[in-house]
């Protein structure tokens, strides 16, 4: 079993949840700035090796897709030119979007998944004891996956060592938690 996360981290800004489950789309980066005069964006891909821009024909940026026009390599990040988007002004109304893609666009080998993949699917620890379900994902210094039982919270790495099976199928997977992993309890709901 290998985990793929194509969006992989985005350092400078903790604790972005990348899971947007129902929406058929992956967050892989950050438009940071406008670079030039006619409208290009510069954007910072959590995985700056990817391609997906390259493969992609449009992209969303604050819930609103958009057309590619161009997309060429940058010292630090990508330069993507969008439809409508025609000058500095507008592209750098566009930054600290989160950048979205097609969830399609991402390349998986066999027996590979991405975290985003993980989210909604029940957990159990390894002797089958139910710990909850995984309602997020966090990708910051270290990756992380978010669960949540009846009462309380667990944050814990998601790295292969501690992700001991995953069955997308049955949306179960198995997990190998550090000892002493602390609990938080969730705030009360609101009585209606």
């Amino acid at each position: 079993m290998r985990r793929s996360d194509p969006t992989r981290r985005d350092p400078a800004k903790p604790g972005r949840e990348l899971a947007r489950p129902g929406r058929g789309r992956l967050v892989v980066g950050v438009a940071a700035r406008p670079h030039g005069l006619r409208g290009e964006l510069n954007v910072r891909l959590f995985n700056r090796g990817s391609d997906v821009l390259d493969r992609a024909k449009s992209l969303w940026l604050a819930g609103q897709e958009y057309a590619l026009v161009g997309v060429r390599a940058g010292n630090d990040g990508v330069f993507v030119r969008l439809e409508g988007v025609g000058d500095r002004d507008a592209a750098a109304a566009l930054g600290g979007n989160e950048v979205e893609v097609l969830r399609e666009l991402v390349d998986l080998a066999d027996g590979e998944f991405l975290l985003a993949d993980l989210v909604g699917c029940a957990v159990f620890d390894s002797e089958e004891r139910p710990l909850g379900r995984v309602v997020a994902n966090w990708l910051a210094g270290q990756d992380r996956l978010v669960g949540h039982d009846e009462d309380s919270e667990l944050i814990g790495p998601a790295l292969p060592e501690f992700l001991a099976r995953v069955d997308l199928a049955a949306r179960k997977i198995w997990v190998e938690l550090p000892e002493g992993l602390p609990r938080q309890p969730l705030s009360p709901k609101p009585k209606s």
